[in-house]
């Protein structure tokens, strides 16, 4: 919108008071996507030539495999922090921290030029780092967006990450055509990294002035301690259910992104090959969640879209493990995927904070992130070793397993949308008290 829009709401007796949406709401969207792909950059750096890492440091496969699975462990014990800090801190706050240690990580790493163990350290910074930025897309859409725009909010802050995946396959291959590439490739990503964290570090500001929804406006009389939150998100049935979804879709998705490289063993691909693979995974998925989330901001229905998405996803994933020796058909499979898996953890999201409301949006994404980053630990530690004492194949059927339990599970979902509840509850009280004040008004003119 050219202009910010201006609604009503009442306020205390006898006073109403203005809900904006800002036009700045754009612009703080924008430093947010820089920051989250910046740090998926980071985290997805060395998977797409692990072969070449593998080689050039003289390290295990299991070591190379760590730089990437370094963000999911380091997630599980930093995410009640990050949860801590955007809700109690703000969202400028969490933002800050996660773009200047995300640049710092991406430094350290160039170190890397004379050992691999400062590459590590490297991603342990921006592993403590993502935490702060992937929990934040519902509270940036909360904060700064009408409820009318919050899923296609929440979908576009969260496909940066995807966005950033994308770059980096593309990225790293492209910058490496011979092992001793590898540190120059490290110096332009610690540059990319640093010009897409710095607008976040100087210009993002976090909340507005006045709240663009009721929601927002009511967070404070709403908000509750960290750990009963938790402890509410945890004993909520229907909230464990989309846990679960959530959790083994985006921990299968995680792991394909970690070890693609390896798994198009079977298929004798390059890593050129593979970071194709990713791009189109990223580029429909893109175009899938754009779709997905106008279909879900105009019906809202989030159950019956998970569950399409979740059903083509798995159809994809066994295209993907019968079709491996052909790329045309490959191409075909990673382009259906991306498309359907990608919108899932948005909508997840979105259909958290409704499920568990008043809990913060911070803490709800916190708990759906965890499930994904501990499935994500089991499989990048297991599949290795299937497809080196079973089968590649036996790896990628372990795979699409998951996103079925994904699917299955979202059967067991019958939440209700409290947060959409609480608005419209809200906002026919406030229309009532509106009017009454506006009649009070015109009684005292003419008295």
């Amino acid at each position: 919108m050219m202009e910010d829009d201006v609604l009503l709401k009442a306020g205390g007796p006898g006073t109403v008071v203005p809900l904006v949406v800002y036009k700045r709401r754009w612009l703080e969207m924008v430093w947010y996507m820089l920051t989250n792909a910046a740090n998926a950059i980071v985290w997805i750096t060395f998977s797409p030539i692990s072969d070449q890492v593998t080689d050039y440091y003289g390290v295990s496969t299991t070591w190379v495999n760590m730089l990437s699975v370094s963000f999911m462990i380091l997630y599980i014990p930093f995410v009640v922090v990050a949860a801590w800090a955007l809700d109690k801190g703000g969202l400028r706050c969490g933002m800050v921290i996660g773009a200047f240690l995300t640049a710092l990580g991406a430094w350290v790493r160039v170190l890397g030029r004379w050992s691999f163990w400062p590459m590590l350290g490297g991603q342990v910074l921006a592993g403590i780092a993502q935490p702060f930025i992937l929990n934040a897309p519902p509270l940036l859409a909360g904060n700064w967006f009408p409820e009318q725009q919050r899923t296609i909010a929440t979908t576009l802050a969260t496909v940066a990450n995807p966005v950033g995946v994308g770059i980096g396959f593309l990225l790293a291959p492209l910058l490496t055509p011979h092992d001793a590439d590898i540190p120059f490739m490290l110096l332009v990503e610690a540059l990319v990294a640093t010009v897409l964290c710095i607008p976040t570090i100087l210009f993002f500001k976090g909340e507005p002035d006045t709240p663009p929804s009721i929601s927002a406006g009511n967070r404070g009389e709403e908000s509750m301690p960290l750990l009963l939150a938790l402890w509410k998100c945890l004993i909520d049935w229907n909230f464990m259910a989309l846990t679960l979804t959530a959790g083994l879709g985006l921990g299968a998705f995680n792991t394909l992104a970690t070890l693609i490289n390896q798994l198009d063993v079977a298929g004798h691909y390059s890593n050129t090959e593979s970071g194709l693979f990713g791009a189109l995974t990223i580029a429909f998925g893109l175009l899938g969640s754009g779709v997905v989330s106008a279909i879900v901001d105009w019906t809202h229905y989030y159950k019956v879209t998970l569950v399409v998405c979740l059903a083509l996803a798995t159809a994809a994933c066994v295209m993907m493990t019968l079709v491996i020796e052909h790329l045309v058909l490959l191409c075909v499979a990673v382009s259906v995927l991306g498309a359907t898996m990608t919108p899932v953890l948005p909508v997840s999201f979105e259909l958290g904070c409704e499920t568990v409301f008043p809990v913060g949006e911070a803490i709800a994404s916190g708990v759906l992130m965890t499930a994904g980053q501990i499935v994500g630990i089991v499989l990048i530690f297991l599949l290795p070793w299937m497809i080196d004492h079973v089968s590649v194949m036996s790896a990628q059927w372990t795979l699409t397993g998951c996103v079925g339990c994904g699917f299955v599970c979202m059967w067991f979902y019958y939440g209700s949308l409290r947060r959409r509840d609480f608005e419209a509850k809200r906002k026919e009280e406030d229309e009532e008290r509106i009017i009454s004040v506006r009649a009070a008004s015109i009684q005292s003119a003419y008295a």
